[in-house]
């Protein structure tokens, strides 16, 4: 489990990054690179943070209005999550799977306490989506159903990936875009 600071009302708040920067993910994990590779790695996913944080305080200086959902191609993390995406939604063309990325990336934001929301809930939501898909594949499997089965699998793999990156550990190579997702700013 992640480390998190409690909120004075006593839930589980804010992430708060371990000592090596990582949220929590083990670096002594196997990774196809030296730890010092890596490092740069991390440094140029928070550069990018960075970047991005700026444009997005740059615009909330001149509208209160959401980010449009187009801006969100130039986040941090979508080229990770378009990797992901791709490989979990077979079937889609590029650009499908490019609008799915900025849409999944718009609605993500962060509570007041700096917890991570996803489409304005909580973790239990993504889990509540994730279980909902795998109830709906059990039953399309039972079914025979194989275009439902495999629509459903793509959503709760897409769900668990999601919920890794927003709030739990994971495989190290995950650690650049769960940094990218966790410290940029949303609109």
């Amino acid at each position: 489990m992640l480390d998190q600071k409690e909120t004075p009302s006593g839930e589980l708040g804010a992430q708060e990054m371990k000592d090596n920067g990582t949220y929590g993910f083990d670096i002594t994990d196997t990774f196809d690179c030296t730890i010092e590779a890596f490092e740069a790695v991390v440094d140029a996913k928070r550069a990018e943070v960075a970047k991005w944080n700026d444009r997005v305080a740059a615009y909330r200086e001149k509208t209160d209005k959401p980010l449009p959902r187009s801006a969100y191609r130039e986040h941090p993390a979508f080229c990770d999550l378009y990797d992901i995406c791709a490989l979990t939604y077979v079937g889609g063309d590029e650009e499908e799977i490019r609008d799915h990325v900025a849409i999944t990336l718009s609605k993500v934001s962060k509570s007041d306490d700096g917890s991570l929301l996803f489409d304005g809930r909580g973790r239990d939501m993504v889990k509540a989506w994730m279980d909902a898909a795998v109830r709906t594949r059990n039953v399309a499997s039972e079914r025979g159903d194989i275009a439902t089965c495999g629509a459903a699998d793509q959503i709760a793999e897409w769900a668990g990936y999601l919920d890794c990156l927003l709030w739990e550990e994971g495989p190290v190579a995950y650690i650049p875009a769960a940094i990218a997702i966790r410290e940029a700013q949303y609109g």
